[in-house]
């Protein structure tokens, strides 16, 4: 008889395999430890031997990665002691072929059950709040949807259809078992996932009247929103604008160029005809796609960009050709920024943290992880910035350089969405304010982590534009086109 093969998989949980019946077996309380393509799960080795998935009652979490490729297993038992399945948790469980949820499963996060291709049969439960985005891409089997619910609670539910890939599942036949409770019918914040686009707070044009008086002393950060409508497969990368306590002007990224239109109207608004500086974070089309239509807008209105700065490494097709573009029409390039160099604009100081040297060198060939990491300090307070780093490799600059992440304000790293946002991370930077570029929420997961800490916690694509004023003494003060607000006094 063979013997079992047993583990730790949480700080109470453990995990044992009988390679004679194929049985995997997760025990114990609380959280399962999730993993990544950085740190995968001690039974990575193992996955082909597994043929059935018992997780029981007192574990809380299928963590992100845990079951990833176990192409044999054909069933999975899901405790009534869960609250989320993670990100990857099934993927590519094509053995699969239906899956009941029970009652206590508040949120499936994204790629839970990508391209699990056997699977036909899928049965969710009332206290579902949350289904983000690409949780069920390549799920081409799918027949049928089973909720415990009535329709109405169905409709709230929030289903994420950014960049589509919950599409297939949508458009599955559904039955509705018509259960109800008190207990689990509760109201939630931030519920839909896509706010009616109704401005309550004209966010540019009280930033059009900073710039027109040349500034007022405070740093602005700009945030566009710039979503595309429910259903269409794209998505609108990033955009920031930031003016300066002099009224100078920095952008960061142009976002995508599917929302060429939308950006370049944003512009207009402000009546913006150059910019005095320039960087992109990375050469992906989400960020600098609509690089070379926002220059084409300046030099029509007989503008120009000042000051240019970013990376020597010339990778993707997106950044080099904007960088050419610019450079043939009088921009200064500062193109070989490195960690370490700092530029003065103005009274800010603008400094480049990243990617260190040892991360240019170990970026693992993702673009990403290449992103520029640029802080903005004015006085007492500073914002940080970092383009789409992967949580695996925030972890390893955290490691190098963790003691000057310290920032008031961040940008979420990819958009907010599960891939970033590590708690290593968040506790180095340590924010009171939190900004997301996405077309809804990010992520529930990272939403809900960083809110639990008592940082506020904005999309552009649930709040519209979002403007964050900081002042030299360390007050700040948001607003967002829909009418929130948020502050912090000094």
């Amino acid at each position: 008889m063979a013997e079992k093969i047993t583990g730790v998989c949480g700080e109470q949980v453990i995990w044992e395999l009988d390679p004679e019946t194929g049985v995997m077996r997760i025990s114990g309380t609380g959280p399962m430890t999730n993993y990544d393509r950085y740190v995968p799960a001690p039974w990575e080795e193992l996955r082909a031997e597994i043929e059935s998935i018992v997780v029981e009652e007192g574990v809380t979490t299928i963590s992100d990665y845990s079951f990833l490729k176990c192409v044999k297993a054909k069933t999975i038992s899901i405790p009534s002691t869960a609250t989320l399945l993670g990100y990857h948790c099934l993927n590519r469980c094509q053995s699969l072929t239906k899956i009941e949820i029970p009652e206590g499963v508040r949120v499936l996060e994204s790629r839970a059950f990508s391209d699990c291709e056997g699977l036909e049969t899928i049965k969710l439960p009332m206290s579902l709040k949350a289904i983000d985005m690409k949780c069920f891409p390549g799920c081409t089997s799918l027949k049928e949807v089973v909720y415990a619910g009535t329709e109405e609670m169905w409709n709230r539910i929030r289903i994420s259809n950014v960049k589509d890939d919950n599409t297939e599942f949508l458009n599955v036949p559904r039955v509705y078992e018509g259960n109800t409770s008190e207990n689990l019918v509760e109201e939630y914040e931030d519920m839909i996932w896509h706010r009616e686009k109704k401005e309550v707070i004209p966010v540019l044009d009280i930033a059009k009247e900073i710039l027109e008086q040349g500034g007022d002393g405070q740093m602005h950060i700009i945030a566009f929103e710039n979503r595309m409508d429910p259903g269409i497969a794209k998505k609108s990368g990033d955009a920031t604008l930031v003016i300066l306590p002099d009224g100078q002007t920095l952008m960061i990224d142009t976002g995508d160029f599917n929302i060429e239109d939308k950006m370049l109207a944003k512009l207009k608004r402000l009546n913006i005809r150059s910019l005095d500086h320039f960087t992109v974070s990375h050469s992906h089309g989400d960020h600098i796609g609509n690089g070379i239509a926002v220059a084409n807008y300046l030099y029509e209105q007989g503008g120009n960009i000042g000051t240019y700065y970013y990376l020597s490494e010339r990778i993707g097709k997106f950044e080099p050709k904007f960088g050419d573009y610019i450079a043939e029409h009088g921009t200064k390039m500062n193109r070989d920024l490195r960690q370490g160099d700092s530029f003065e604009l103005g009274e800010v100081r603008m400094d480049i943290l990243g990617p260190t040297e040892k991360g240019r060198l170990d970026y693992e060939d993702n673009v990403n992880n290449l992103s520029i990491i640029l802080k903005l300090t004015f006085g007492e307070v500073s914002y940080l910035t970092s383009g789409d780093l992967y949580r695996g490799f925030e972890r390893k600059v955290v490691e190098e350089i963790g003691d000057q992440l310290k920032a008031d304000v961040m940008k979420a790293n990819h958009h907010g969405i599960i891939t970033s946002t590590d708690n290593k991370w968040l506790d180095a930077v340590d924010p009171v304010l939190v900004l997301a570029h996405h077309d809804d929420i990010g992520s529930t997961t990272n939403c809900e982590k960083i809110r639990a800490r008592g940082i506020g916690y904005f999309t552009t694509g649930l709040y519209g534009t979002m403007m964050v004023s900081m002042s030299k003494d360390g007050s700040i003060e948001m607003i967002t086109e829909y009418g929130d607000t948020f502050s912090r006094k000094k």
